[in-house]
């Protein structure tokens, strides 16, 4: 299990990877801020033939989804550099062994705004 913890999108964040199993992983987002719940994500990264791609959804505390029922937002994933991937408007850089940097763009209408997200490694409820 890959937990980590941080700060971004002006609140407390966390993001959980399961390891790889059935050629795909499974993880979960959510956003904190002022000790309530915002939003949560659910992703999968799956390996493809044509290379890796993450599927997203997003949902509202009351688990209502943003994304009609029977679709996801669909990312191919794309090396651009040594610790760093991208996967559409989501890059991933790891910086150092305990800290994962995200950047992520988002839109409204015609303005794009950049949020940058810092996260730490958190140990597990296991002690790992």
């Amino acid at each position: 299990v890959y937990k980590r913890q941080g700060e971004g999108f002006g609140g407390d964040v966390e993001e959980t990877w399961l390891p790889s199993s059935g050629g795909a992983m499974l993880g979960t987002f959510r956003l904190v801020s002022d000790g309530a719940p915002v939003f949560y994500e659910l992703m999968t990264i799956e390996d493809r033939a044509e290379g890796p791609v993450m599927l997203l959804k997003h949902f509202d505390p009351d688990l209502s989804s943003w994304e009609k029922q029977d679709e996801s937002r669909v990312w191919p994933g794309e090396m651009i550099g040594d610790g760093r991937v991208r996967f559409g408007p989501v890059e991933y850089e790891r910086a150092g062994k305990d800290e994962l940097f995200v950047q992520v763009e988002t839109s409204s209408g015609e303005e794009t705004e950049l949020n940058e997200l810092r996260f730490r490694r958190a140990k597990s409820s296991r002690g790992e």
